[in-house]
């Protein structure tokens, strides 16, 4: 019988936990050239979180990241319905997104929590070099609605270092600000469903792919 991914357990793993906060920039000024830097994926080595949203009046976000070595990154969401995610080089040619043919498909989780996330992944091999992450809402949803979305960048079936960006809204379109720090050795308290859920689906990946 098939895992669903409601029979799996959520178990975090043991890794150094480092945390960043930044500040999203206004929708006008949005592009690669001043995408936020999210930290470098090296195989069996970091996993990238980022937690935020497309706040209202925003309509794009940009991310970049780092790649060391050649491999298949996996890049797990939960996200809003609305919310599209897209992968590009350095080129700008798009390499994967979250659409109904490009992400896997899971069962649909039932979380008793006022939000309502939909859990995916995308695949896609990537060689050494810079990568962006693109963010945007659905045509028709309003650009005054408010869209939470959390990601994670992986290479590997292990990690020892995770890292965690935590985004906020921009109060003016100059504010790029960012302050990185170490934290202790175990997520924060109170870790958010969606962030409970992310770990779930790559857990789940990791297992159905072995």
């Amino acid at each position: 019988m098939s895992t669903s991914i409601q029979d799996f357990q959520y178990v975090e793993r043991e890794a150094a936990f480092w945390q960043k906060q930044t500040r999203d920039i206004q929708n006008i000024d949005e592009k690669p050239a001043n995408a936020r830097d999210i930290g470098l994926v090296n195989i069996n080595d970091s996993r990238l979180n980022l937690i935020t949203a497309l706040h209202d009046g925003d309509t794009v976000d940009y991310y970049k990241f780092n790649v060391t070595s050649r491999g298949e990154m996996q890049l797990t969401y939960a996200i809003n319905d609305g919310v599209n995610i897209e992968i590009y080089n350095d080129l700008n040619t798009k390499l994967g997104d979250n659409s109904e043919e490009a992400a896997l498909e899971f069962t649909p989780i039932e979380i008793d929590d006022d939000e309502a996330y939909t859990p995916g992944a995308i695949f896609v091999t990537l060689d050494p070099g810079t990568y962006y992450v693109k963010v945007t809402r659905d045509s028709d949803v309003a650009v005054t609605e408010h869209l939470n979305y959390q990601l994670q960048l992986q290479m590997g079936d292990t990690y020892g270092n995770a890292y965690e960006v935590v985004e906020s809204r921009a109060p003016d379109a100059s504010s790029v600000a960012q302050q990185g720090q170490p934290v202790s050795s175990a997520p924060p308290a109170g870790s958010s469903i969606a962030t409970q859920l992310l770990g779930m689906v790559g857990g789940l990946l990791d297992a159905l792919r072995r």
